[in-house]
């Protein structure tokens, strides 16, 4: 790995980090501040959330470190798509293990309905992120002068 290479690379690595932590703050204020979440207050949306806010960047890290070596893009476009990915993740195994999935408080918003609108905040993170890295990973190419997708 060359100079410039390895300086692209770790280029790339800071903005996907930047993108994973930043979308992984997004979920963590849906869960802990937001409404349905805040309001059913069962403790357990909080807790999803702070497992989530260091769990989903540090994979997504290291996800697109081991991948990036092969393709530089991977390092821009990985991070922004597995942190919601893993959020979501962590978020049904929550669910499951404390019986969220099948829970019905009754209502207007149930447990249910809750899990559907956090994973559709997920998908959409998941294809602004996408978006936005791959914009990101063509500018880098640009402005290096390097094919960034190998």
């Amino acid at each position: 790995m060359t100079l410039t290479r390895q300086s692209l690379f770790y280029v790339g690595i800071f903005l996907g980090e930047v993108g994973a932590f930043g979308q992984a703050l997004l979920l963590f204020h849906e869960l802990v501040d937001s409404l349905p979440y805040k309001e059913m207050g069962l403790g357990v949306y909080q807790s999803i959330a702070e497992t989530g806010i260091w769990v989903a960047p540090i994979v997504s890290l290291i996800a697109a470190t081991y991948l990036g070596r092969k393709a530089l893009w991977l390092t821009v476009v990985v991070p922004v798509i597995l942190s919601p990915l893993l959020f979501a993740a962590i978020f049904k195994s929550y669910s499951f293990a404390y019986g969220l999935d099948i829970e019905d408080l009754g209502g207007d918003f149930t447990p249910l309905r809750a899990e559907e609108q956090f994973y559709s905040n997920c998908l959409s993170l998941i294809g602004v992120g996408l978006a936005v890295g791959m914009v990101l990973a063509c500018i880098l190419a640009l402005v290096t002068r390097r094919k960034i997708i190998e």
